[in-house]
């Protein structure tokens, strides 16, 4: 997506805080480096997306995990009511 020039960021990474990786990306390989920043603001924005950034990583795996408990809670719940079929031969 475009770079906004009013944020100075994609609306992507405003909304998922990273930009997406499209099949170009993959066959290029990696980014390069951002450019340096040259003032005390763009220092500061640069500080608060590596903060954003790891907070939703953070946010992510908690949220993961809890699915994955929840996943299983719920199978167990299932399979508690679940009795197996028996099928007799030419019973179709």
């Amino acid at each position: 997506t475009a770079v906004n020039e009013t944020t100075g960021e994609t609306p992507a990474f405003m909304m998922f805080g990273r930009d997406p990786r499209g099949p170009l990306d993959l066959l290029i390989g990696e980014r390069t480096e951002e450019a340096r920043p040259t003032t005390n603001e763009h220092v500061q924005i640069q500080e608060y997306k590596k903060t954003l950034i790891n907070n939703l990583r953070y946010a992510y795996n908690i949220v993961k995990e809890h699915a994955e408990i929840e996943k299983l809670k719920q199978k167990d719940k299932y399979d508690q009511h679940t009795t197996g079929k028996r099928y007799i031969k030419g019973g179709l």
